[in-house]
């Protein structure tokens, strides 16, 4: 059943259960303000954050699985009945796809771009180092050359992308802090794109989907009706569930 698109598929189970069901605990432990709880409450905070945690990771573990299998009968049935020389591989029809780690990287490029557009505040995040970034998200005052009004707009977007994005993990080891806890990372990342450095993400994806469709089209038009059904039903599975792994992963974090 986990590898169908039925009631008991694993997409499914964690789109209808699994997530919304740890969002929620994070929710409901997130309107409570630590300062208010006693210690008897922070320590049933942890333990029960901690429990949905590793609940929700154990329902991530069966999506992974299946993007993984997803992907080895696709590139196994191109590479064996589809693939002529000069076709691409098999990963060219797999990406592309808009994911929540794709979503994070626009949101930082973008923020960014603004960011670039204005020169004195430009001038003032570069000359500001990495272990300083906690404190240009809760000091009261803007930056030397920096008007109040931008410097709290650039904050409050900052603050928006973190609260949006910034649990996601890296290594799944809970004792490092996740973005959110400790932005440095994506401070200087922001800083790299800020100096024109990197790609794009936007059009690094728009290039790369739409290689993706050309090589779509281009095979489909030369397969006979059943492989090419049987092309297009295996590349719709794979892409159903490629990018869910991504999003399960992203979110692993929350608690």
């Amino acid at each position: 059943m986990l590898y169908g698109s039925g009631k008991g598929s694993g997409t499914r189970r964690w789109r209808e259960y699994s997530h919304p069901l740890y969002a929620r605990t994070v929710q409901e432990w997130e309107a409570r303000p630590a300062g208010d709880l006693p210690a008897a409450g922070l320590l049933a905070g942890a333990r029960e954050l901690l429990e949905a945690g590793a609940e929700y990771y154990t329902s991530v573990q069966t999506i992974i699985p299946l993007a993984a299998y997803s992907e080895a009968i696709f590139a196994a049935f191109y590479d064996k009945l589809v693939r002529r020389e000069g076709d691409p591989p098999a990963q060219t029809f797999l990406l592309g796809f808009d994911s929540a780690p794709i979503r994070a990287e626009k949101s930082l490029y973008d923020l960014a771009m603004w960011t670039r557009e204005r020169p004195d505040l430009a001038r003032a995040l570069e000359n500001t180092p990495s272990d300083g970034t906690p404190d240009l998200l809760h000091t009261g005052g803007s930056p030397s050359g920096v008007e109040e009004s931008l410097w709290h707009v650039w904050r409050s977007r900052f603050g928006s992308h973190l609260d949006r994005y910034g649990k996601t993990v890296y290594n799944l080891d809970f004792m490092n802090p996740v973005p959110a806890d400790d932005p440095a990372p994506l401070f200087d990342t922001l800083k790299f794109y800020r100096r024109g450095e990197g790609q794009n993400p936007h059009e690094r994806q728009a290039r790369i989907s739409a290689r993706r469709e050309e090589a779509t089209r281009t095979v489909l038009k030369r397969l006979d009706a059943p492989r090419r059904k049987l092309f297009d039903g295996l590349l719709k599975w794979a892409l159903d569930v490629v990018p869910v792994r991504e999003d399960a992963l992203a979110d692993v974090g929350l608690a």
